[in-house]
């Protein structure tokens, strides 16, 4: 039997030191469902809101932690956001408690009669099986909808043989640039030894700010989220976490490569580098430093966090793909909510774009 506790408070002690006991024990699935990257997003997001945190007793100890938020409208989701701030959303329990835990925490918000709107789940998870699993969900209105697929890199083997299985073009192609930048200047990877954090992200957010991405509108600084990336940076590195990476030509970070150790696996959560100097391709001298030490280092896997594309693809051995899921209360509420978002928002959207088109 699960004894079920929500919390309202993140910086409430029991909450904090059942969370670390099982990132302790290894259940924490992803970085951004670590305790210290959790309480530092809902401090960021504390004006639209609220902590809905439900963990799970079993004779004593601690089985399970939904890291759950109550919005504006009342749904309740997990900690994820548009941007990188957090991306892939799970619930922190083992395969033993997986199926009673879920099905504890959806018999917990059941009675509010309020949707629950969990994005970012990584299907064949855990956590999936868990939501939506035909004896937990029942009483739900289920929808799920595919959002996108993370490239990463298994690393089951040697870096000089993943390098051998790489396609011939590419690998070429890597090394052709690397000679670029080399005759450009003197060039040199770094990471993160005796540097403060602090100071080297607000450097990174510095380098950004001189990239493509100022002028899109979508570096760090304009977002408005610098204070999270920093303070996000600090605790990892008490933690031993942080791992970032930075690329100098003639002693001026020119790259940079915002990462995290956790669970095994290497993070990578942000990347940029200088407008100006695109035209070296610095950030194919950064990664080829960055994911050889994951396979030097002995973790298990290199995860780029964000979206597919063309050159992600070209370091990739897979993709995780992440749906966005929905649970309705069956009644009359729940169905209404359910036809009108699931059916005629996107309807309507459909018609909002033919007719544009024409």
């Amino acid at each position: 039997m699960i004894e079920i506790r929500e919390y309202n408070d993140i910086r409430d002690e029991e909450l904090s030191s059942a969370w670390e006991s099982l990132t302790a024990a290894g259940l924490c699935p992803n970085l951004f469902m670590s305790y210290p990257w959790v309480a530092t997003w809902a401090e960021h997001l504390r004006a639209v809101v609220r902590p809905a945190v439900v963990v799970g007793y079993s004779q004593g100890g601690v089985v399970g932690i939904a890291p759950l938020f109550r919005g504006r409208d009342g749904s309740v989701g997990l900690p994820i956001s548009s941007n990188p701030m957090s991306l892939r959303g799970e619930l922190i329990v083992g395969e033993a408690h997986g199926p009673g835990f879920g099905s504890a925490v959806l018999e917990h918000f059941r009675r509010t009669r309020r949707p629950l709107r969990l994005r970012g789940v990584p299907r064949g998870s855990i956590t999936f099986s868990c939501l939506m699993g035909r004896d937990s969900a029942r009483g739900f209105i289920r929808h799920e909808r595919a959002v996108r697929e993370a490239p990463y890199i298994d690393i089951a083997c040697t870096w000089e043989q993943y390098l051998a299985a790489r396609p011939r073009k590419v690998v070429h192609e890597w090394e052709r640039k690397i000679r670029r930048i080399e005759r450009g200047g003197a060039v040199r990877v770094r990471r993160l030894g005796s540097e403060d954090s602090e100071t080297l992200t607000r450097e990174f957010i510095d380098v950004e700010g001189r990239s493509w991405k100022e002028e899109r509108g979508s570096s760090i600084g304009q977002r408005g989220v610098s204070p999270f990336y920093t303070t996000v940076a600090r605790l990892a590195a008490e933690r031993g976490w942080f791992h970032p990476f930075w690329l100098e030509l003639d002693g001026r970070t020119i790259a940079f490569l915002y990462g995290f150790v956790f669970g095994g696996a290497y993070w990578a959560i942000k990347t940029s580098y200088e407008e100006q100097s695109a035209g070296l391709a610095p950030g194919v001298r950064l990664f080829h430093e960055a994911v050889g030490d994951a396979f030097r280092s002995g973790l298990s896997r290199f995860d780029f966090v964000g979206h597919r594309s063309r050159w992600t693809g070209e370091w990739a051995t897979g993709w995780l793909e992440h749906v966005d899921i929905a649970l309705y209360p069956r009644s009359p509420r729940g169905a209404l909510a359910f036809a009108a978002e699931c059916w005629a928002a996107p309807a309507l959207r459909r018609l909002t774009a033919a007719h544009r088109s024409t």
